[in-house]
């Protein structure tokens, strides 16, 4: 389960489970005289909690290993070595404390049989009752956590733990191995989502291809008609076809991609439990009819799912789910399939081995299409040490106050370094942890025209929030991404109108959508406002009349008149639900405010723009 525990019909957080399990853990310790009774008394605690966990694996205590050494406990790969009640009093400068820790490493390098590869799959805690740590093995070293209490945090973390190494770990080369372009599950996804793209007649799916192949070219300056021998290979190794159409073949790779992220990225957030106490997505689809299903993934790619985490824009602009209006039985089988294979994995792991999960997505991708392809493409990910490299270079400490831009933003590897940043930063200054979320909110800001670079950048920037987000100073406000789909440089024409009056011209495969030179909180309200009218049938005075009641807006009325036409005739064709996210992103560069810093690795420099020129724009 992910984030929640299954009781039955009832689901119960592990936050709260975790609360329970440490008021009783304490209770249990000062009711211990020794080391003896402390094992006993926690482990017959744990047991419940085990079960409610879904973890059959049955423990060992007082086991006698290869070694002749005897460990307290072990769960699974999960060892467990208590020391007397209260005996490191909070310092892990201890006798008791050393000697547990010099236990706990021995019995890792016993039970891996001395196999470094195989030490890292196992994780050791030492626990006098009072205070626990955390000790694993990851490149080349022991990490060994502060001495926490025990808490709802501390014993959060064990409960994840016991789960994630019961099941499969949420690691790139896990994830390579089940959704790579060699998988069974990719080359089914894809080549039912390239067959049904190839036949469909359906207008909005083929609106949506449209304007992918308008501004993915654009990103990638590459003629998406033209032959390429290399994405010719991959195309015949995945597809049965003689006569591929490798634009369309792109296409489904990147639908494919985005899906595997959609997914995973709900069930992180999920783990996390920003808002409320809600199911896991996949477990909720495992055994739903081929109508529920669908019914669901339309939820899913509404943004249903993350408005209910608290989420508002995570597929604000998104263009890949084309693939619900042209639904057939293969395409529910492939996404069954990607649905079962992601339920064997704890996505737990974001927060257990962060170190692990930072280059997951990015990883993902770069296994799917190779490298060769990638490059012809335009796309050339920037590697953490470039990164750091530059941050550095321009005296980036992590000042959360410092207002830092990357406008063109990849997957974020920027972003995440300087959330890294800011979190480090904060820590050392102490500095409240719901004052820090405000301020990457609000100064740390990504621009991306790549829609496929935009939903992997985002995730991530979620994923590097990670616990932050329990933090929000009001739990009823939603959080909007700050990274946006737009162009940093070839932004919304500001032009004036035969009267006089000013407007802003966005241009999409659908023609020019002419929007009103209103502050961006006036121009996000009445796109917001536009879509839901649409949607329900409003006439024009109608909407009109909204505007006035609900937003206090009653000038330029012919261009909003106009404005509203326009999506109620895309709505009524059947062909929106996506433009007026796509306007609200394309504004991101014109609202944006300034920033102190802009950084990143630049792919528009081959435009003939130099960098002096993108800096004075956000100066």
């Amino acid at each position: 389960m992910n984030g929640l525990i299954s009781t039955g019909a009832t689901f119960m957080s592990l936050r709260v489970m975790a609360k329970e399990l440490a008021d009783k853990m304490l209770k249990a310790t000062d009711e211990s005289n020794n080391e003896a009774e402390l094992r006993i008394n926690i482990a017959e605690i744990l047991k419940g909690y085990l079960t409610k966990l879904d973890i059959i694996s049955k423990p060992h205590h007082e086991s006698t290993i290869l070694t002749g050494q005897k460990l307290d406990s072990l769960y699974g790969r999960v060892i467990i070595e208590y020391e007397f009640p209260k005996s490191f009093k909070g310092k892990k400068t201890t006798k008791a404390f050393k000697d547990s820790l010099e236990q706990v490493i021995g019995y890792i390098e016993a039970l891996s049989q001395d196999n470094i590869e195989t030490r890292s799959k196992f994780v050791g805690i030492t626990l006098d009752g009072y205070w626990i740590s955390f000790i694993r093995w990851y490149s080349g070293r022991y990490y060994i956590t502060p001495l926490y209490d025990v808490n709802e945090d501390s014993i959060q973390r064990l409960l994840e733990y016991l789960r994630a190494l019961s099941k499969r770990a949420l690691t790139p080369e896990n994830l390579r191995e089940d959704f790579d372009s060699e998988s069974e599950i990719a080359k089914s996804c894809i080549a039912s989502f390239y067959s049904a793209i190839k036949s469909t007649k359906q207008n909005r799916a083929n609106v949506m291809l449209e304007e992918w192949k308008r501004v993915f070219s654009q990103v990638c300056g590459y003629n998406l008609g033209k032959q390429n021998s290399d994405m010719e290979k991959l195309a015949k190794s995945l597809l049965s076809e003689e006569d591929i159409d490798l634009t369309l073949f792109l296409f489904s790779i990147h639908s494919y991609y985005a899906l595997v992220v959609k997914m995973l990225t709900v069930e992180i957030m999920t783990m996390i439990q920003t808002v409320g106490f809600l199911p896991s997505f996949l477990e909720g689809t495992i055994s739903a009819s081929p109508t529920q299903l669908k019914n669901k993934m339309e939820e899913l790619e509404k943004g249903g799912i993350f408005y209910k985490l608290g989420i508002t824009n995570f597929l604000e602009g998104d263009l890949y789910s084309w693939y619900l209006y042209t639904w057939d039985s293969s395409i529910e089988k492939s996404i069954k399939q990607i649905i079962q294979t992601l339920l064997n994995y704890e996505p737990a792991t974001v927060k257990l081995e962060p170190f692990i999960i930072r280059d997951l997505l990015k990883k993902l991708y770069q296994y799917l299409v190779p490298k060769k392809i990638r490059h012809d493409l335009g796309e050339y990910y920037t590697p953490d040490w470039l990164a750091n490299l530059l941050l550095n270079e321009v005296g980036y400490n992590g000042n959360p106050k410092t207002r830092i831009l990357d406008p063109a933003c990849g997957s974020g590897t920027f972003l995440i370094l300087a959330i890294q940043r800011i979190k480090r930063y904060a820590k050392r200054k102490f500095l409240r942890k719901q004052d820090v979320l405000e301020y990457i909110l609000s100064n740390v800001v990504g621009f991306d025209l790549n829609p496929l670079a935009v939903i992997t950048s985002r995730a991530n920037y979620l994923i590097a929030l990670g616990d932050l987000l329990h933090y929000r100073k009001d739990t009823t406000n939603n959080i909007s991404i700050p990274v946006y789909l737009a162009d940093s440089v070839l932004i919304p024409s500001l032009e004036t109108r035969p009267y006089g009056e000013k407007s802003y011209v966005v241009k999409t495969v659908v023609g020019k959508f002419e929007v009103p030179h209103f502050d961006w909180k006036k121009v996000s309200r009445i796109l917001d406002l536009a879509e839901e009218c649409a949607i329900n049938g409003y006439e024009k005075n109608d909407f009109l009349k909204r505007l006035k009641i609900e937003l206090e807006i009653s000038e330029q009325k012919e261009l909003l008149g106009n404005l509203y036409l326009k999506i109620l005739k895309l709505t009524r064709k059947g062909i929106n639900g996506i433009w007026c996210r796509i306007i609200k992103n394309r504004f991101a560069p014109v609202f944006g405010g300034r920033f102190d810093l802009v950084v990143g690795n630049p792919p528009w420099i081959r435009w003939g723009i130099s960098t002096q020129r993108i800096s004075r724009r956000y100066n």
